[in-house]
């Protein structure tokens, strides 16, 4: 490694690393242009004569944020039922909302129909709602003192636990050190 100016460096010294090219350009590609979504689990529950239920749970840094829309009545199929994967991928879709399904279960009957149409209100409702009860939350979180700080750590908790190491951080982690010595 060439330095600039090493009459101020000691040997065996602590050196900060202030720019890495190989992270930055790794993050860039991951994150700048991109849209980042939140991850959600789903609930779908679809039985003869009785409306549809989607429930969305968010696990974030405000705490667990939950939200059910109930839909259009579930009738018995005349012609052709619905398929459960032709239900998991028009529920899969989740257009220009900021989440996405990292999990959905379905539990439904067999012979049952409901149009493509129903699915869609249903999960629209459903994600606006969560994203309403998020937003309130927040609001909430905000507004009182004592909830800014037990926000504060379940945020670090949360971005130690779903923020994943990317392979240039890891590789860097060697590299880094704070004034005291430890690994950054």
């Amino acid at each position: 490694m060439k330095v600039r100016d090493a009459g101020r460096l000691q040997k065996g010294g602590i050196w900060n690393r202030t720019y890495n090219a190989k992270l930055m350009e790794g993050l860039k590609e991951k994150y700048i242009g991109k849209i980042l979504y939140e991850k959600i689990k789903g609930k779908l529950m679809i039985f003869k004569g009785k409306p549809a239920i989607l429930t969305v749970t968010y696990d974030g840094p405000e705490g667990r944020i939950t939200a059910s829309q109930s839909g259009a009545i579930v009738q018995a199929a005349q012609k052709q039922p619905i398929a459960e994967e032709r239900v998991r991928k028009q529920m899969m879709r989740t257009g220009n909302s900021p989440y996405l399904f990292e999990h959905l279960q379905v539990v439904m009957d067999e012979e049952c129909f409901l149009p493509m149409q129903s699915f869609n209100e249903l999960r629209r409702g459903a994600l606006e709602a969560l994203q309403e009860n998020s937003c309130r939350l927040i609001r909430e979180n905000l507004t009182n003192p004592g909830k800014q700080e037990k926000t504060a750590r379940r945020w670090k908790k949360w971005k130690q636990k779903n923020l994943p190491m990317t392979e240039a951080r890891k590789e860097s982690k060697a590299f880094c050190i704070d004034r005291t010595g430890r690994p950054v």
